[in-house]
């Protein structure tokens, strides 16, 4: 089945993986993952491949995450520990890029959110064209934005990763490359043609060099002057979300009472407050780990997820009935003194951490 879903193949100098499966937005699932995992495993040490490039093979999606359904029904078919390895071998995929030892793009134009964003944000490069819709809106779900979000969001210039983890606010492409989490945009150039010059160079030392002068020379630059996100300057961003936690936030944005203000807290007002506290939390505490560790913060905090929160509702609410009206859990996080308990519960461990490593899965 990942044959089908996730197409493989090498194109002069660069093994080029695209995701194929378009009806379903390119959402990855478990087998999907582990096809990647494996294959650039198999590229790491292959002498013929220079660069590995990622794409969409079509539709309105390069990918708009992971098969959140699957999870759900894997866990209902076999448990949580069963669950619990999609993540493990979705993170382990993530470190793996983080870490390639080759030079690895991202093609990407259309839909990117969630799992799409872990196989994508944290590539040497990341290219994003006119048709961009990025987006983390994982609290909607009642879920956490993870596949290190934690690390990404959290160095985000200013408040921005903050916004848009809590929020889910789309940036187009311009806007993702100003946010840092994309390092080039094509604008409306066929991205094919990038493709076809990046597969010319070949193995080497100086192959990281030559693929980021290439990318210089197609795509435009952008203009730095105006830092907008969300149709407002960055440093009003900066201002409401720069509190400690959901609850400061929460309170800034009901004091600051203008339009854009408000859309943000009607918007957050919908969503599961569990989540939102939790991923203020988890965005605060990134910017003070590394990488891996920003992982395994992320891989306690599913365990927790699973368990006990509003994650199995909001799926049924936002993709598997799709009624878009989830019952949220308002009293766990309702008082002040069970609102912390809660978090010092969800920030401990419960599960044994993930290893890295470049051995299977």
């Amino acid at each position: 089945m990942a044959d089908e879903l996730v197409l493989f193949s090498q194109q002069g100098h660069a093994g080029i993986i695209t995701l194929n499966r378009p009806k379903a937005l390119n959402a990855l699932t478990f087998s999907m993952v582990d096809a990647i995992s494996l294959q650039l495993l198999a590229w790491r040490d292959d002498p013929t491949i220079a660069t590995v490039i990622i794409q969409s093979g079509g539709g309105r999606a390069f990918c708009a995450g992971g098969d959140i359904a699957e999870v759900v029904r894997i866990m209902d078919a076999s448990g949580l520990d069963a669950a619990q390895q999609f993540f493990r071998h979705e993170y382990r995929l993530n470190w793996r890029i983080k870490n390639y030892p080759k030079p690895y793009v991202a093609l990407i134009d259309g839909i990117v959110m969630g799992g799409g964003f872990g196989v994508s944000a944290h590539g040497h490069f990341r290219v994003h064209g006119a048709k961009t819709m990025m987006a983390m809106p994982e609290t909607a779900i009642g879920f956490f934005p993870d596949v290190g979000g934690t690390y990404v969001l959290s160095r985000v210039p200013g408040e921005l990763g903050m916004f848009l983890a809590l929020t889910g606010a789309r940036l187009n492409g311009e806007e993702t490359v100003l946010s840092g989490v994309g390092t080039h945009f094509s604008g409306e150039q066929d991205q094919a043609a990038i493709l076809t010059e990046l597969s010319q160079i070949a193995p080497g030392d100086h192959a990281f060099d030559a693929v980021r002068a290439t990318l210089d020379r197609l795509c435009p630059p952008i203009s730095t002057a105006d830092r907008n996100f969300a149709g407002v300057p960055a440093r009003h961003i900066d201002q409401l979300f720069q509190a400690g936690d959901y609850a400061a936030i929460q309170a800034a944005l009901a004091a600051d009472d203008n339009e854009f203000a408000n859309q943000q807290l009607a918007r957050l007002n919908g969503m599961s407050p569990l989540s939102l506290h939790v991923t203020a939390r988890q965005i605060r505490l990134g910017a003070t780990l590394d990488f891996a560790a920003c992982l395994q913060l992320e891989y306690q905090l599913v365990r927790h997820f699973l368990l006990d929160s509003d994650f199995r509702e909001g799926v049924r609410a936002m993709v598997v009935d799709k009624d878009r009206n989830p019952q949220w859990r308002d009293e766990l996080v309702a008082a002040v003194d069970n609102r912390d308990a809660m978090l010092e519960r969800f920030f401990s461990p419960v599960v044994e951490p993930l290893t890295f490593d470049w051995t299977g899965l």
